[in-house]
């Protein structure tokens, strides 16, 4: 009976075996025993009613097992649940579905007898690898000057059609294949030489002629899709490796920023009516994280600006901005790196002409502005909104409501973030929309062509070399930058742990005696002795995937929620983070025993019974 619902529950119809992961889980007696990761596609009960109705037809029903037993397998003989996901990244959503419309596409061609089992079960098998490989292995192998040409970041981001953004360095030659690479192209060419066929040799008056030929069309744009997937995934690897380094080569009074408008806040109150839940607008906020080096230590701050418009536009930004430039410049920073995502606030003519007249006015250098790559993500800045919305409901929840920018600014300031500073302020605009317009018509240069391919801009004065991505090429200039510098019409309050020539010094002791700072700054790194050092050794993994020693802390208290790792120092946590590298790792969990066995046997496909399920 065990035997029968747990190969009941490792069926096709229940489960999909994926061909990576391990989860480690533990017997009765202690010990531990690893079985392969799988998806359950159903709920519990669901499964339950299916078996039990399975078991009816097929006459067994002496052999069904109680309800209470059978949850206590599938709780034990835990899987993957799938879950609907909301705001992902569409290169990777675009990507996802191609797959599964080519996946598809081979099970109607098998469907209409003109796609042999055997072959449609190759195919299947490779587009699921594939699909796999572009998840997990492919940004693994990406190398700067790698000799696979698939690999290869230099030659996959350089600019064929312009010698400014081709890359000029050492060469090196592209003499290795990958085989996984090189088996995604043939597979794909493959089958869409077998549509393309069974188009051409059908007639006209064929019913399958309409849909072969649609066939046809739907390959060409699910291989297309999977290649902007693929190429999003280079452009984001590099884009990571190149804030990576920004931060690594911090010099003493330099610092890396990343700004992000938050989603706007809806308002909160501590009694909601229906007529109060409908037709909210929300005010925007914007969120600054700072990491900068101070005596030899990296620190960090961050800064959240409530807005009086609701207009998020470069005007905004160069406004704050300014401000930002001007409580470093108070905290003895002479030099900041600037970072961003894609929105047109960021990257606008408006804004990088007017950084340079920023930077003079502040006594701040901004050494170079930064985008990352489209949907992939601002990650500090995240994480401060995700802290500063969890204050914002427990605010809230002690029976106040935040309907109006004052109150979120008051919520913000009394919330009791370390190294959170809160800033209520108003935008300085034009009087009349014709105005601004005119304002930035007085921009030089009057345009920057291909502004949104630019990537990576480096200031030098009033003259801003361009890269599409960073050392790749020698750049294009721009002399002469003539952009607007404003301070906000009125800064109406601030709060929170703020910026003063008194805390600059203060934090300068502090981290010069190795405590950690109080005043503006808090800890990058939790400070620790030789002994406390906790490895993040997430890249450090064999060919095989083992995992290393050092990432087992049993006594680990603070764990990343991406990758499972745990540390003992919640600094540790937020240096993590902040790096960016995740390893994801199975959830170990506790089976029964016997359930268990059979579990990891009919998964592995070490059965020495048949584990078809009988037809009814």
């Amino acid at each position: 009976r065990l035997n029968y619902f747990v190969s009941f529950i490792t069926s096709p119809i229940v489960s999909t075996g994926l061909p990576y992961g391990e989860r480690k889980v533990k017997t009765s007696d202690g010990s531990t025993l690893s079985i392969p990761n799988t998806i359950r596609l159903l709920q519990h009960a669901e499964i339950i009613r299916m078996y039990t109705k399975h078991m009816e037809q097929i006459g067994e029903t002496s052999k069904i097992i109680s309800k209470s037993v059978a949850y206590g397998i599938l709780k034990m003989c835990s899987a993957t649940k799938r879950h609907p996901l909301t705001c992902v990244d569409y290169y990777m959503a675009d990507g996802a579905d191609a797959f599964e419309d080519i996946d598809d596409i081979l099970n109607t061609l098998q469907g209409m007898a003109l796609l042999d089992a055997d072959m449609a079960k190759l195919w299947k098998f490779n587009v699921a690898q594939s699909r796999l490989y572009l998840k997990t292995d492919f940004r693994m192998h990406l190398k700067i000057d790698s000799h696979c040409i698939d690999h290869c970041y230099v030659h996959s981001l350089s600019d064929l059609s312009n010698e400014e953004f081709q890359y000029n360095g050492k060469q090196h030659a592209h003499t290795v294949r990958c085989p996984r690479c090189e088996m995604m192209d043939s597979c794909f060419n493959e089958i869409k030489s077998l549509i393309g066929n069974l188009n051409d040799n059908m007639k006209d008056g064929d019913v399958s002629k309409k849909t072969v030929a649609e066939m046809v069309i739907r390959m060409e744009q699910n291989v297309e899709r999977i290649m902007e997937m693929k190429k999003h995934l280079v452009r984001a690897g590099y884009t990571d490796l190149e804030r990576t380094r920004l931060i690594n080569e911090l010099n003493d009074g330099e610092a890396f920023v990343t700004m992000d408008f938050a989603q706007k806040f809806l308002p909160m109150y501590k009694w909601e009516s229906q007529s109060k839940y409908f037709g909210k607008r929300g005010m925007s906020w914007h969120i600054v994280h700072v990491i900068a080096k101070i005596k030899g230590h990296y620190v960090q701050h961050s800064m959240v600006h409530v807005l009086r418009t609701k207009k998020q536009d470069n005007h905004s930004v160069v406004q704050m901005l300014d401000q930002v430039l001007r409580d470093l410049q108070l905290m003895n920073i002479t030099g900041v790196h600037l970072r961003a995502d894609n929105a047109g606030a960021y990257h606008s003519l408006g804004t990088i002409a007017s950084i340079p007249h920023l930077s003079e006015e502040r006594k701040v250098k901004v050494l170079s502005l930064s985008f990352s790559e489209a949907q992939n993500g601002k990650s500090s800045c995240d994480r401060v909104a995700a802290q500063v919305k969890r204050k914002l409901r427990d605010y809230v929840s002690l029976g106040k409501n935040i309907i109006t920018e004052d109150n979120m600014f008051e919520a913000i300031a009394q919330c009791g973030l370390k190294g959170l500073s809160v800033y209520l302020v108003k935008v300085k605009r034009e009087e009349t929309e014709k105005l601004e317009n005119d304002l930035v018509k007085s921009l030089h240069p009057k345009t920057m062509n291909g502004i949104s391919g630019f990537g990576h801009f480096e200031f030098n004065g009033t003259t801003v070399r361009v890269w599409k991505m960073y050392g790749i090429g020698e750049g294009k200039p721009f002399e002469n930058l003539s952009g607007f510098t404003r301070e906000f019409e009125e800064e109406e309050d601030e709060g929170g742990f703020l910026a003063s020539m008194e805390s600059a010094k203060k934090d300068e002791a502090y981290i010069k005696n190795g405590d950690e700072p109080k005043m503006f700054w808090t800890g990058y790194l939790t400070s620790k002795g030789k002994a406390d050092e906790e490895p993040d050794d997430v890249d450090e993994v064999d060919q095989h995937g083992e995992e290393t020693q050092g990432d087992l802390v049993d006594g680990g208290l603070f764990t990343c929620n991406e990758c499972g790792v745990r540390f003992i120092n919640y600094g540790n946590l937020l240096r993590h983070l902040d790096i960016g590298k995740h390893k994801i790792r199975p959830e170990k969990i506790n089976l029964y025993d016997c359930a268990l066995k059979l579990y990891k046997q009919k998964l592995e496909g070490i059965q020495t019974h048949n584990n078809t399920l009988k037809e009814v």
